[in-house]
This record gives structure tokens, C-alpha cells and sequence, in this order.
């Protein structure tokens, strides 16, 4: 993940409860790699859950990740970073086809 180009994460209703997922955005995040967010339908309980200030993952899966130095922290601003790009994107959309 750090030497990529960019991170595409596919955000379902689970994805911020896998530990794996959450980990590499966070690390992706961390060292600079752009992220890019594609939203499944189901995925946009996750963005109301997040929006609400909500960070899924649970104790135990936040245990995994404590050898690789990835906290609740680094978790929530990585999701909040994301959230704010879709918004961001969103914004930016609208704003063109206003526009137009």
C-alpha cells in the first residue's frame, strides 16, 4: 500500500468492520496515497453511520491491528478522510451539472 499510486476502496455496509481493509487505508492514508472512494449501495449505511460520528470496528478487530501501530485514532480520521472526499466529490458534482 505505501508505494501505490492510489487505494480504490469498495465501500459496502461492512467494510469499516473488516480489520484488513481498515488497516490499509489507514496506512495508505498515513503515507500519503491518494484514496478513492467507490460507494456500493449497501455502502451508504456505512457513510450515515460514519457521518454520525460512529467508527465500527470493533476491540477485538482493533487488536489486530495494534502490531502494525494502527489505532481507533488512525481509524477514525482515515474514515473521516474518505467521508470527506465523497462529500468533497459530491459537492464538486453538483456544483458542475448546476453549471452546465
Amino acid at each position: 500500500v505505501r508505494s501505490s499510486r492510489r487505494v480504490v476502496v469498495i465501500l459496502s455496509a461492512e467494510t469499516a468492520q473488516r480489520p484488513w481493509c481498515v488497516g490499509e487505508l489507514a496506512v495508505a492514508y498515513q503515507s500519503g496515497v491518494p484514496i478513492v472512494p467507490v460507494v456500493l449501495p449497501s455502502g451508504q449505511r456505512l457513510l450515515d453511520t460514519l457521518d454520525a460520528g460512529s467508527h465500527a470496528l470493533s476491540d477485538e478487530a482493533l487488536e489486530l491491528l495494534a502490531p502494525y501501530d494502527i489505532t481507533r485514532d488512525d481509524v477514525a480520521e482515515v474514515m473521516e478522510h474518505v467521508v470527506f472526499a465523497l462529500e468533497k466529490e459530491y459537492s464538486e458534482s453538483a456544483a458542475d451539472a448546476t453549471q452546465r
